[in-house]
């Protein structure tokens, strides 16, 4: 069956350089089970207290910010009206005639209330997948964290490019919506990571990044640091945004932005599953949906993929983190100290380097420095008097 919308097998550049890094790093994964076991992450995370300064998001540079241009939108609450559309659509759905299910699949993108979701429920179940993957694809922009439990069916869904679209419907949850329940109007968001904190101490660090913490990949496996990702690098644009309102009196919004625990807990563990999938695009759109979420939630999210048994996710995490200088990149370089892995290992101390041109030999040394030290610094690792710097 054809359909018109296939918005979420569009692949944006920056999801395009994440596969390229995750890639790279899963040429080294070929390893026996009994490998992965002992090349699991064996440490415990350490979280020092940290002041952001109101920065909201862990990685700041805007080349991984992006997300797919879907219309952003509220799902009202269900009317009387609204369940009767829904029961048309259910009984179209279930017909054994081509057409029928085409007529639902159109009607319900028009859904504006929480009855959307229970359609998608309902295509979940069909033996088709290009009805899976197109009814889990009218939740992208959706900011209701209402849609979680068709979320969490749609990735453990057999096919992988339906698991993929299933994360791509993280992007938006939590965001807050201005465009009054979205019944109409061009979609407006104000994003929980907003990319306005990257400042120019970020930029001067991004760009010396780019000259020494690309992965590249020889034929034997073996990664290294190299300075030819350079043209990855791309200017916003309007067609890969959408429209944003801050501070506008005159709007009323609905704010989703606080997620209960049950959300969140639902959120990381469709995350955690997705880290541990044995498909590598899946492992790269979760590493990607990180980035959407509030920043105490990325905090766990990334901890949760240094965590993972495949360590082209645990270096991937490090090549995400590596442009953008702050206290939670440097705790996620610190902990990486202590990965299985040598290059991911490798790759945390050129991110150690860089941030504060030192260098450890382990996790423990890195963290109880930075306890003596932290102070000296400001949320971008910049120092308030460099003269005063105690070496490790």
């Amino acid at each position: 069956m054809n359909f018109n919308r296939r918005i979420l097998s569009i692949v944006i550049p920056a999801i395009l350089v994440i596969i390229v890094a995750i890639a790279f790093f899963a040429l080294r994964d070929e390893r026996t089970s009994g490998e992965e076991k002992s090349n699991k992450v064996n440490f415990r995370f350490k979280r020092p207290d940290r002041d952001r300064q109101g920065r909201k998001t862990i990685v700041t540079d805007r080349r991984f910010q992006r997300r797919l241009n879907n219309y952003v939108r509220q799902l009202s609450k269900a009317s009387a009206m609204d369940k009767q559309e829904l029961d048309r659509l259910l009984g179209l759905l279930k017909s054994e005639r081509e057409e029928d299910v085409l007529t639902a699949m159109i009607d319900a993108q028009a859904l504006k209330s929480e009855v959307l979701v229970d359609f998608v429920k309902a295509t979940l179940e069909s033996p088709d997948k290009d009805v899976r993957e197109e009814g889990v694809s009218m939740l992208a922009g959706v900011t209701n964290p209402a849609i979680l439990p068709a979320v969490k069916i749609a990735a453990k869904d057999a096919d992988p490019e339906i698991r993929i679209a299933a994360l791509e419907a993280l992007n938006y949850i939590g965001v807050t919506y201005n465009g009054g329940g979205g019944s109409s109007g061009p979609a407006k968001a104000e994003e929980a990571s907003a990319s306005n904190d990257t400042n120019a101490s970020d930029t001067e660090k991004s760009n010396d990044a780019n000259e020494t913490n690309d992965v590249q990949t020889d034929d034997n496996g073996d990664t290294s640091n190299t300075s030819d990702n350079e043209e990855t690098a791309e200017t916003d644009d309007e067609e890969n945004s959408y429209e944003m309102e801050e501070d506008d009196d005159e709007v009323d919004p609905t704010d989703f932005s606080t997620l209960t625990a049950n959300d969140i807990s639902t959120i990381l563990s469709i995350l955690s599953d997705a880290f541990e999938d044995s498909n590598i695009e899946v492992r790269s759109a979760a590493l990607q949906a990180i980035l959407q979420l509030d920043i105490d939630i990325q905090t766990q999210a990334f901890e949760i993929a240094q965590h993972s048994k495949y360590s082209d996710v645990r270096g991937t995490v490090l090549f995400m983190t590596a442009t953008s200088a702050n206290s939670d990149t440097l705790a996620i370089a610190f902990n990486a100290l202590d990965d299985a892995d040598e290059a991911v290992r490798t790759s945390a101390a050129a991110n150690i380097r860089l941030f504060i041109d030192k260098e450890f030999g382990s996790a423990a040394e890195a963290f109880d420095w930075w306890n003596a030290n932290s102070y000296r610094y400001d949320d971008t690792l910049f120092l308030y008097n460099p003269e005063e710097a105690e070496e490790p």
